[in-house]
């Protein structure tokens, strides 16, 4: 899937930045420094750097002097928290309640107008000889006056002291609606430095998945994310966003204490059963710096005000986009482009409507608020499909005895994961000169391979039928002489439903299993809930993932391969995005799940693993709407991983953000999912049709 972004007044989507003096042209390796600091809350002159009231003659100067001290590190780049200049209004109420505002909140309001700068002004003016002065790139995020209205902006500027422009928040969240204006397209630039391309998204937008791929389209390489998110969860976002985007990720946020908000009665925290006192924490921090591989670089920091600083290897962005390029070699454009900010618009097939419905009269209670659902994490027997059948009915009786109504097995579960093996590609061998044996290897795997429909499909209905679940379970699919890596699902009465072929296999993957497309992205409208699936790296797909959030999904279950830890920060990640329930099964591997070598061998190891070596750790996972961590990850051994999943949550998730609700800007950036099925061959008489177009004929149509 791919973005393809208007540019707004005929301007080039990235703005070049012509630097002549200050930087290496050539630089490999930039210094940066995210600042965790307060506010001077009603004073910007004292937090800019002017000591025009009393109690501001502390922290005079206090911009300027962080900005200083970052560059005295050999600091390059410099990013401060969202709206350092001007203030984040923790604890505000702004007097308002529904259908009633106080004079107090008006005076409240009053004075943060105040404190808020002019673009173009003095402040920037400012702040623009600051980053001259000391010859860093500046992102800073401050209150924006624009007449009356106020906006949640970053500035960026150039260590010639030049103004580059800004970035007006798009989605301010919750009561941040009542106090900032709402940004459009028109202010999402990415700057093309020596430094790399650089630009910045603030806070809850970074859950914005196409205002996201905007900045992966614009070739983002220095990804800030200004915020005033303290929370743990955050840090799996951050993460995420640095392994779907293939960019480093710098966040800073403020450390601020009730001491440095004036004093009650001029400012009260609402929503607190008591005032808090003058050393109690109001905003913990947490500003980190992440690489495109998911390592934290420096932080993240909850001890107080902070400078975290960490080197950043720009070749790091190469290396990450070998695996994975979001915009690039993993998109898919012809089934999906997001033109202009935020709603789903699908294009209909003449197949029925975007959401399944599936009708259910018995097994299920259709006012149930509660779900049981198991996540497997199991082993193939590889090369043994009838084998692995029977695997599979076991864990299903056993999920099912403990009260189950959804299972969810791992990615190609039936058939296997090809772990380690080359199919006569691998090191040894050049491009253009696969090995017989690799042939031979295909030629089992694909023997191994199930059709759909076939007999084992109806084996697996019986057994959902037999045990009264639903089950979302990874094949590896034929489909004539070429594979598919899908999802099946079943109900509770026996009945297929449907799959999802993977969109978009991984690197080696391509050279084994083809390419699903739009026509089979399902979400299936059951009792339990919306239930819907995407497999393994497939779910670093923004686009791909805002069509399931279009279609309602609840439970989103992600059949997986990666037993990474960085793998949970991305689950974690989806369930706040999506604000659904995330199911994320795995395999638990020894190498003698495999066959022994010769006839199966694991390259890039080295030398051959024992017959006890764990080859995948699982890493199987339930996470809620909230993020929290329902049951696992296991990294143990095989086992079944059961949860209660409180359907309430995700309406409880949906009032703070919903991505494609009142999160949504459709006005601004919007998805167009082609979901027609992609044929190699079609023929204008209905009595001849291909086996591509026949394929799916016996699902069950709704």
């Amino acid at each position: 899937m791919a973005l393809a972004p208007t540019s707004s007044g005929g301007e080039s989507l990235i703005a070049e930045v012509e630097m002549n003096a200050g930087v290496d042209q050539a630089a490999t390796t930039v210094r940066a420094t995210v600042v965790q600091a307060s506010s001077l809350f009603y004073d910007t002159l004292g937090t800019l750097g002017s000591c025009r009231f009393a109690h501001s003659t502390r922290c005079c100067y206090k911009a300027e002097k962080l900005i200083a001290e970052a560059a005295g590190y050999g600091s390059q780049l410099v990013l401060f928290p969202e709206v350092f200049i001007g203030g984040y209004p923790h604890g505000s109420t702004f007097g308002l309640v529904v259908g009633n505002r106080t004079a107090k909140g008006k005076e409240d309001f009053r004075k943060y107008h105040a404190a808020a700068i002019d673009v173009p002004g003095p402040e920037v003016s400012r702040l623009a000889a600051l980053a001259g002065k000391y010859k860093v790139f500046l992102v800073i995020g401050v209150v924006e006056r624009a007449g009356y209205t106020l906006y949640n902006t970053v500035l960026t500027f150039d260590p010639l002291g030049k103004y580059l422009g800004k970035h007006r928040k798009v989605m301010p969240t919750a009561l941040e609606r009542v106090f900032w204006g709402f940004g459009d397209g028109s202010t999402i630039p990415v700057y093309d430095t020596p430094f790399g391309k650089i630009g910045a998204l603030i806070c809850w937008e970074n859950r914005m998945p196409l205002l996201r791929t905007a900045m992966y389209a614009k070739g983002v390489e220095i990804y800030c994310a200004p915020t005033v998110d303290f929370t743990a969860s955050w840090q799996a976002s951050m993460t995420h966003i640095a392994l779907e985007g293939g960019c480093f990720v710098l966040s800073a946020n403020q450390f601020s204490r009730r001491k440095n908000y004036p004093p009650p009665p001029e400012y009260t925290f609402g929503g607190l059963e008591e005032e808090p006192s003058p050393e109690s924490v109001v905003c913990s921090g947490g500003s980190v710096i992440i690489s495109p591989s998911g390592t934290v670089l420096a932080g993240p920091n909850y001890e107080g005000e902070a400078l975290l600083t960490a080197d950043l290897d720009l070749g790091e962005i190469v290396r990450a986009k070998f695996d994975f390029d979001v915009v690039g070699h993993y998109s898919r454009p012809e089934q999906a482009s997001a033109p202009t900010l935020m709603a789903l618009v699908t294009s209909g097939s003449g197949a029925g409507p975007v959401i399944a419905e599936v009708e259910m009269n018995g097994g299920s209670d259709p006012s149930a608020t509660t779900v049981r659902a198991t996540v497997v994490q199991a082993s193939t027997i590889f090369y043994d499909t009838p084998a692995t059948l029977e695997k599979a009915e076991r864990l299903i009786e056993e999920a099912a005895g403990y009260g189950s109504q959804l299972v969810v097995f791992p990615e190609a579960f039936i058939g296997g994961y090809p772990r380690g093996s080359t199919f006569g590609f691998g090191i040894s061998v050049s491009i253009g000169n696969p090995k017989d044996k690799g042939k031979e290897a295909f030629r089992r795997y694909h023997a191994a391979a199930i059709d759909v429909p076939g007999p084992e499909v109806t084996r697996l209905a019986a057994m959902a039928g037999k045990y009264k679940v639903f089950l979302v379970m990874g094949v590896i699919e034929r489909e004539g002489y070429t594979l598919y890596c899908s999802v099946l699902f079943f109900d509770p009465l026996g009945r297929y439903l449907g799959k999802h072929r993977k969109l978009m296999p991984t690197a080696l993957e391509r050279i084994i299993w083809g390419f699903g497309d739009g026509s089979t992205i399902p979400v299936y409208d059951t009792p339990l809930g919306k239930i819907g699936a995407l497999i393994c790296w497939e779910n670093r797909m923004p686009l791909l993932r805002t069509a399931l959030y279009g279609k309602g999904i609840e439970i989103y279950c992600a059949p997986t391969a990666d037993s990474r830890p960085v793998w949970q920060a991305s689950m974690t990640h989806i369930a706040l995005e999506g604000g659904c329930f995330v199911l994320s099964a795995n395999q638990f591997c020894r190498r003698k799940d495999y066959p022994p070598p010769p006839e199966y061998e694991f390259a890039g190891l080295g030398e051959e693993p024992s017959a006890d070596t764990v080859v995948c750790p699982g890493g199987s996972v339930i996470i809620s709407p909230s993020g929290e961590v329902l049951a696992g990850p296991n990294y143990d051994g095989e086992a079944l991983i059961t949860a209660d999943l409180d359907l309430a949550e995700i309406v409880r998730a949906k009032f703070d953000f919903d991505v494609v609700g009142h999160y949504a800007r459709p006005e601004v950036l919007s998805l167009v999912v082609n979901d027609k099925p992609q044929l190699p061959v079609s023929f204008t008489s209905a009595a001849e049709k291909t086996p591509a177009a026949k394929s799916d004929s016996n699902a069950k149509s709704y």
